[in-house]
């Protein structure tokens, strides 16, 4: 939403917003909230649909658990708290009532759609006498004008409460306050916060945005309630549609409806319905089909600022298809696509695979606890995915603004396969989420395995915080691969990347005869997983994605704001010719991982700078030792690509003799032979003079368990090997590449650094 001319934005002096400075906003603390009174009464008593006025469409924010009110738990109807803001307005029949009753949009309830007390619990459906409640505001301990703060009266049976520890009732009612000095205290208190509000959210400068703003209100039954009316506003199409309209289901493998019965309400439209069922496993429901393909489950969405998006939901699938290599991949994907007004058909899209199971395992969890299992398994978490894609302009060329919005396709599609699927061939999906994760920067971060230097970085002085980073680093799929790069990754940033199964191990010992890796160990999201310039092994089970190429303009040469000089074409300097700028351009079905930061000062001391004047090998400085003693072996991680058509580039090491991880295992290049690596890859070499023993193998070690030895090549494929006798340059070369002498003796030369043969040689 371009929010300087959103319509309720460009009021703020009706007061309704409250002041909101939009240069401090970092983040849902930093809204000061809203003192509920009758200006932000939506209308009578349940006469009201979702009021038009954004400003009188409320969320309430607990303090203390850091989500909103929102609906789950027991029946799937309970009072629940979640991070995603759910819409909520105030209703009564007297236009200058204190005390109102909470409209919330459950459709499809037969009970009713208002806040009240069923049987001793807070329930978000309820529409009899007997079990309505009105609420009212008290300012709550450390109320302020710029933090408006309260707690929020049910009725007289007692205050607003959350219990972060009971999934059944996250969010029900307490006969009485606690005390201030409690810690249990900010779990009562709420700010009241109208979608205007919210909004500002975009408005923070993207490199002080701690987290993406949630704007999954966006979208119709993200998370396939029970008895929400708004899944029939997902839509099917494809190949196969007629036939994956019989095959989805809504609800669990025990209860469940079917897309025909989804605009529905009542037990009836149910198959198996029964109301224990409901009220102990209905906040697990899901999607799912079973045995059906080509197709694609989708809605359409209309976004008013342009950015980036990120689409995320829980699931996975078993259905396969064969990749070039004749091995299996999922089938299976979740997609964020741009649709024109003048096509149906989306465009300018982008996909990544879901979490790929197993067919017995996937089918075990599907039946497990009473048939809820897999929605258990989203409800906590597991089997996250995400795509993500930027959307510069509107349709029409113009900008993407609220009068000017931008249609967004997003779902899961599942291809056409050769063969017919089994009945149980699973597709399972469930708690979609739209996130915004700021604006287009100029440029943002690129890291494609192809550079064979990355001056761009090291000489201009662009900002990296919390950017988007583009990265090309080709990956084998369930092999070990290694891995270094000059930026920190979280295990939620890799998960969303990689897939839930994603492994790391981190270099944790060398001898003169074994590497040893040791698994990370993570427990939350922003757990640090890769940490910048260390070497690692990555092991993913998910490489296949589909994003459009990036190109990036300029690179600016001036701190802050200052875009008048760039980056020159060879990166000698800078200037402010338009005709003369050092460009680059990252292919297609690259990674993009949002929220990363780039630190040059560290990037530029992590290198190893071979002379005076700053010239890099472009390899990490960072050298593992154990108990402070460097080992026999050592290794080394590469930050560009080390080969070009004319073979090893000068200053690169040619890896003759060297170790390093090929399509999972580790190998040794042939002493004759030359092998070019391409960039944020790692290798081991043999320091000094040392050979291993007579008749002992260099062993792969994971987790003290040996992964095998390491075994010699010919002709690995995939990166680049060179034939000593054909492509080693004879003579003796300086590190800016020329030819100091046309034969290997160094008589004569001047001490410094010099390359004989692919290797380093020091004269001091």
């Amino acid at each position: 939403m371009n929010l300087s001319s959103h319509p309720a934005l460009a009021q703020e002096d009706n007061g309704l917003l409250g002041a909101v400075n939009n240069s401090s906003i970092n983040g849902l603390d930093s809204l000061p909230g809203i003192d509920p009174s009758p200006a932000y009464r939506a209308g009578a008593f349940d006469k009201v649909s979702t009021p038009a006025d954004e400003n009188k469409v409320l969320c309430f924010y607990n303090v203390g658990t850091k989500k909103f009110l929102s609906i789950g738990g027991l029946w799937g109807t309970h009072a629940s708290i979640s991070p995603t803001p759910y819409a909520l307005w105030l209703e009564s029949d007297d236009e200058n009532a204190t005390a109102w009753y909470v409209h919330d949009k459950v459709e499809g309830s037969e009970t009713g759609h208002h806040i009240g007390i069923q049987n001793g619990d807070l329930r978000m459906d309820q529409s009899l006498s007997t079990s309505l409640r009105s609420v009212s505001f008290e300012k709550a301990a450390g109320y302020t004008d710029q933090n408006k703060l309260y707690t929020i009266k049910i009725g007289n049976d007692g205050y607003l409460t959350t219990y972060p520890d009971n999934e059944n009732k996250y969010c029900n009612y307490q006969k009485s306050l606690y005390a201030t000095t409690d810690s249990r205290y900010a779990n009562q208190v709420w700010k009241v916060i109208t979608r205007v509000q919210y909004y500002t959210l975009s408005l923070a400068n993207p490199a002080n945005m701690e987290a993406v703003v949630d704007f999954s209100f966006l979208m119709q039954a993200p998370d396939f309630r029970v008895n929400d009316l708004n899944i029939a506003k997902w839509q099917i199409t494809g190949d196969k549609a007629d036939d994956a309209k019989k095959k989805i289901l809504f609800g669990d493998n025990t209860m469940y409806c079917t897309y025909a019965n989804s605009n529905q309400t009542g037990k009836s439209h149910f198959t198996n319905y029964s109301g224990g069922h409901q009220q102990a496993y209905g906040k697990y429901f899901y999607a799912y089909t079973k045995g059906a393909h080509g197709y694609t489950l989708y809605q359409d969405v209309e976004i008013h600022k342009s950015g980036w998006y990120l689409l995320r939901c829980n699931g996975f699938t078993t259905q396969t298809a064969l990749d070039q290599s004749g091995m299996d991949r999922p089938a299976a994907y979740i997609f964020i696509a741009r649709v024109k007004s003048d096509k149906s058909q989306p465009e300018y899209a982008s996909s990544a695979t879901l979490n790929l199971m197993d067919k017995a395992g996937a089918n075990a969890l599907v039946a497990s606890d009473n048939g809820s299992g897999a929605g258990k398994a989203f409800f906590e978490g597991a089997y996250e995915n995400q795509v993500q894609l930027c959307f510069d302009e509107a349709a029409d060329g113009k900008e993407i603004t609220a009068d000017n919005p931008l249609k967004v396709r997003i779902g899961i599609y599942v291809e056409t396969l050769s063969d017919e699927p089994a009945d149980d061939d699973l597709t399972c999906v469930d708690n979609f989420k739209l996130l915004y994760a700021g604006p287009r920067r100029n440029p943002e971060l690129i890291l494609d395995e192809d550079n064979d230097h990355l001056l761009y970085l090291s000489r201009a002085k662009d900002s990296y915080k919390n950017s988007v980073l583009h990265l090309h680093r080709t990956l084998n799929p369930h092999k070990w691969n290694s891995l270094v790069l000059p930026v920190n990754l979280t295990w939620g940033q890799m998960k969303r990347t990689f897939g839930d199964d994603v492994k790391v191990a981190k270099l944790a010992a060398l001898s003169n005869t074994t590497v040893q890796f040791v698994t990370v160990e993570c427990k939350q999201d922003s757990d640090l997983m890769v940490k910048a310039f260390d070497p690692y092994i990555v092991y993913p089970p998910v490489v296949d994605t589909h994003s459009p190429a990036y190109t990036a303009s300029h690179f600016y040469t001036r701190e802050g704001d200052d875009n008048s000089h760039w980056l020159k074409a060879d990166c000698s300097g800078e200037t402010n010719v338009e005709s003369d700028r050092f460009t680059l351009t990252i292919p297609a079905n690259h990674y993009d991982i949002t929220m990363v930061s780039f630190d040059r000062d560290a990037f530029i001391k992590h290198l190893e700078q071979e002379d005076g004047t700053g010239n890099s090998n472009w390899i990490s400085t960072t050298r593992f030792s154990a108990d402070g003693q460097v080992g026999r072996m050592e290794c080394l991680g590469t930050m560009a690509k080390t080969f070009n058509g004319d073979g090893i580039i000068a200053g690169r090491d040619n890896l003759s003799g060297d170790y390093f991880f090929y399509k999972g295992d580790l190998i040794q290049v042939p002493h004759d032979k030359e092998y070019g690596l391409k960039a944020f890859r790692c290798w081991f070499e043999l320091n000094g003079t040392h050979d291993i023993e007579q008749g002992k193998k260099m062993s792969f070690y994971l987790d003290g368990v040996s992964q095998g030895d390491a075994t010699g090549i010919e002709t690995p494929q995939g990166d680049q090997v060179f034939s000593a006798r054909r492509h080693r340059r004879s003579g003796v070369y300086n590190l800016q590449g020329q030819r100091v002498s046309a034969t290997a003796s160094l008589q004569g030369l001047p001490g410094g650094i010099y390359i004989v043969n692919g290797k380093k040689i020091v004269i001091r």
